[in-house]
C-alpha cells in the first residue's frame, strides 16, 4: 500500500481584529488563536484545524451508538465523543445540552464499559430502562 499525504483546504481570516490579532478559520467551531504575525496564525490555525480532522476520523472509526430509555423519560445516548466513550443525558428538567453534563466527566475506554455504566446509572436514578436499541 503507498500512503501520499492530501492538503485540504481551509478557508482562515488572518488578524481579523488588528488590535487583538485575533484570527480564525472560516465556517470551523472553535478553531482561533491570537497572534501577532499572520505566520504565527497560520501555523497555531493549522494545528487546531489538524486536530478537528483527526477527532473527526477517530469519530468515524468509533461509529457504534446505543440510546437507553428510562423509566421517568429520561434518554440516555452511548457514543464516541471528544476522543472517548461516554454518554449524555437528556430528560425532564434539563433545559440545554451542558445540563447533561454528567456523561464527559467520567470517559471509558470501550463502548462496552460505557454502555455498561450508563445502563447502572439508569437503573440507580432513572427508574431502570425501558427499552434500548442500537443506532
Amino acid at each position: 500500500m503507498k500512503e501520499a499525504k492530501i492538503n485540504i483546504p481551509f478557508g482562515v481570516t488572518l488578524l481579523a481584529d488588528a488590535k487583538t490579532g485575533f484570527s480564525y478559520a472560516d465556517h470551523v467551531n472553535g478553531v482561533g488563536c491570537y497572534a501577532t504575525t499572520e505566520r504565527a496564525a497560520r501555523k497555531k490555525l493549522r494545528s487546531q484545524l489538524q486536530e478537528k480532522v483527526n477527532n473527526a476520523l477517530a469519530q468515524l472509526h468509533n461509529d457504534r451508538r446505543a440510546m437507553l430509555g428510562c423509566g421517568d423519560g429520561t434518554v440516555l445516548l452511548v457514543e464516541f465523543r471528544f476522543d472517548s466513550w461516554g454518554y449524555t443525558i437528556a430528560g425532564p428538567g434539563l433545559k440545554h445540552y451542558g445540563a447533561c453534563g454528567c456523561a464527559y466527566d467520567a470517559t471509558f475506554a470501550t463502548f462496552d464499559m460505557a454502555r455498561d455504566d450508563a445502563r447502572r446509572h439508569a437503573e440507580q436514578s432513572y427508574g431502570g430502562i425501558v427499552w434500548e436499541t442500537t443506532l
